[in-house]
């Protein structure tokens, strides 16, 4: 049996979760106890509160803060927009050189590329029979 990267996150997740949200109850408490009060609040008649019914999901978004950022994210990958920041720092050649190789993987991916159009209206789609960054 083979188990996907997203079966395995999800279930020491739901293990993390079994383990570490209780806990979130027993720090209310004890946070309770120590200024002594008995409810956050009293706008659920007989439960103490909205936050007395939250306290293992503030306990929970911390941990599943750290476990997205520790573990399921790969180190060093970075989004679109910060790979575009990057990019917009580049000099004119290095620019010219990242688009013959980004075009050069998405020949080789067999998609059509986008290109300029003569009259300068804006973005067209090479036919599909068009070559490689550079050719035309």
């Amino acid at each position: 049996m083979r188990a996907s990267w997203f079966q395995v996150h999800a279930v020491v997740f739901a293990w993390l979760a079994s383990i570490i949200a209780p806990f979130g109850g027993l720090f209310a408490s004890g946070f309770k106890r120590a200024f002594k009060i008995k409810d956050f609040s009293d706008f659920i008649p007989g439960h103490g509160g909205i936050t007395d019914r939250m306290d293992c999901q503030m306990v929970m978004a911390v941990l599943s803060h750290l476990y997205v950022a520790n573990f399921v994210r790969m180190p060093g990958m970075m989004t679109v927009g910060e790979v575009l920041l990057k990019v917009e720092l580049v000099s004119n050649e290095d620019l010219l050189e990242l688009y013959v190789a980004i075009g050069n993987m998405c020949v080789s991916r067999g998609m059509r590329l986008p290109s300029l159009s003569a009259s300068g209206g804006g973005w067209s789609v090479d036919p599909p029979d068009a070559g490689g960054v550079g050719e035309h």
